[in-house]
């Protein structure tokens, strides 16, 4: 991805909830449990729409 002329690189939510359970911390526990909340269509289909 590129903004502003610079390049950024973006996880995916599977990978990123991946990483945090590999981690193992409490607080990388904390943020799993709120990454796997279940999404509402809307924001889903911004998500979609970025990738």
């Amino acid at each position: 991805m590129e903004y502003q002329r610079q390049q950024f690189y973006i996880v995916s939510l599977k990978d990123l909830i991946y990483s945090k359970r590999a981690v193992g911390r409490e607080i990388d526990s904390d943020d799993v449990r709120l990454l796997e909340l279940p999404v509402t269509c809307s924001l889903q289909q911004q998500i979609t729409a970025l990738s």
